[in-house]
């Protein structure tokens, strides 16, 4: 629904899409996993009636895109004889992911936090992650978007993986 009362049993208000949604969002929330992508398509108004609900189910934004239909939606759907409105002639489709959430301790945690959790309860100072997870060397981008000429950047040094619990570096050195 699309709270407009543009088709039969659509609402003639956006003010009763929370109303029908909530159940609907609580199943998805249930059914999804982590990182599961939800596509919301609806009017401007039902998305943000409908938005602080995906929010509090555990639904990220990820941005919205407006799908402008046009003049030929507006030719096609208005009768002049007896105009009240003009048709809708736009709806969003939101894209949003499932949120990460780890239980830890009687709270969830997003995976950043999850993860600074878990390497503190290892005792090891954060600097030495590199030299732990079998870092020898790494430029950052920056330094490979300063490389003036190919040969430069030939000689520059590049991460590969060669094995998926440990970053190489390759040296062309």
């Amino acid at each position: 629904p699309y709270g407009i009362g543009g088709y039969k049993g659509d609402p003639h208000s956006h003010q009763m899409l929370p109303e029908f949604y909530e159940p609907h969002i609580a199943i998805w929330s249930q059914m999804a996993r982590p990182f599961t992508t939800l596509w919301f398509w609806n009017t401007e108004i039902g998305w943000a009636t409908v938005h602080p609900l995906l929010e509090k189910y555990g639904w990220e934004y990820r941005t919205c895109n407006v799908w402008n239909k046009g003049m030929a939606h507006i030719a096609g759907n208005t009768n002049t004889q007896v105009i009240r409105k003009l048709p809708v002639v736009t709806e969003v489709c939101v894209h949003y992911i499932r949120k990460v959430e780890i239980p830890v301790q009687h709270q969830n945690m997003t995976l950043q936090q999850w993860l600074r959790y878990e390497w503190e309860r290892t005792g090891i100072p954060i600097g030495k992650t590199n030299a732990v997870c079998g870092v020898k060397r790494m430029y950052g981008m920056s330094h490979r978007l300063q490389a003036k000429s190919a040969s430069k950047m030939a000689q520059r040094q590049f991460i590969s993986i060669k094995n998926p619990s440990k970053l190489y570096v390759i040296s062309s050195k």
